[in-house]
């Protein structure tokens, strides 16, 4: 199973030459941001993270891409495939069957684990202080240039 992958995309709203202006000239803070959002999310993610022994936490990483005009996309990642069982849960493993009964007479060797669902509490969260971040980029693009500048993403 495959671990749920985070993502922040600023994308343009149109291809305009004014909207490139504002993004050279903005581009230094657009940097800050991603490299704070990566810090950030991690610190997030690695707090959710159910602890035991702390491997599991301690495991995770980010990967950013960059896709030109769609944006920079920062990604959660965790090489532990316990990660994946810790959110979704294991299901129990089947019991010995006693022919003569014609039915299994113990849960078996693994109880299960129920998930815990860590990753979307994360996700809720890095969603909120994303959007958090980028109006308050907004609004000093706003207050600099004196006009409302669209974001879509």
């Amino acid at each position: 199973m495959r671990n749920k992958n985070f993502s922040v995309i600023v994308t343009p709203p149109y291809p305009d030459r004014r909207f490139s202006t504002l993004i050279r000239r903005f581009e230094k803070d657009l940097i800050a941001l991603y490299s704070d959002m990566e810090r950030k999310s991690l610190v997030i993610i690695k707090q959710e993270t159910p602890k035991k022994s702390g491997t599991v936490a301690a495991s995770w990483i980010t990967r950013r891409s960059n896709d030109g005009a769609n944006g920079t996309d920062i990604e959660l990642h965790n090489p532990n495939q316990v990660a994946s069982f810790l959110n979704t849960g294991t299901k129990p493993s089947l019991g010995r069957y006693v022919p003569v009964l014609n039915r299994r007479i113990t849960t078996g060797i693994h109880p299960g684990i129920k998930g815990t669902k860590y990753i979307d509490r994360a996700s809720q969260m890095i969603k909120d202080l994303t959007t958090e971040e980028i109006n308050k980029l907004v609004a000093k693009v706003k207050l600099d240039t004196g006009r409302a500048f669209p974001i879509v993403g």
